[in-house]
């Protein structure tokens, strides 16, 4: 037991076993530590080329220098703030709940006779939902 104790080495990324490298990976942050990191790069001072950003912090020069993008004329810097603002805007889908089960849709497949409701029909009963 010694032994095997003995040719364990262990760094951050490798283990050497009996004298063979064994690669670990590094060890895996979770979410909030990656957050709680860019925070921390972001609130410290800018230090940038941009005399004019002295004084901010990182994350205010980065802000402000999308503004000015976006007051040029750049589109998806436009888009970026704006969405950022006010939210994205949510997508408007009609969801069409059918409620049966197995029994009764396996009954409706073996009576020819049975009214199917087309995809049209289906939109047509909902016409108008989205007008104002």
């Amino acid at each position: 037991m010694t032994e095997v104790l003995d040719s364990i080495f262990s760094s951050d990324s490798v283990v050497v076993l009996d004298g063979i490298v064994v690669p670990t990976g590094r060890e895996r942050l979770n979410a909030q530590t990656i957050v709680d990191n860019i925070r921390d790069a972001l609130s410290t001072n800018y230090n940038g080329l941009d005399s004019r950003l002295k004084g901010y912090t990182k994350h205010e020069a980065a802000v402000l220098k999308q503004a000015e993008a976006a007051q040029d004329g750049d589109l998806d810097s436009l888009k970026y703030l704006h969405d950022r603002m006010m939210g994205r805007p949510v997508q408007s889908t009609l969801n069409i709940g059918v409620t049966t089960d197995l029994k009764n849709f396996l009954a409706s497949l073996e009576n020819p006779e049975a009214p199917i409701v087309t995809e049209a029909e289906v939109i047509d009963q909902n016409a108008g939902v989205f007008d104002e």
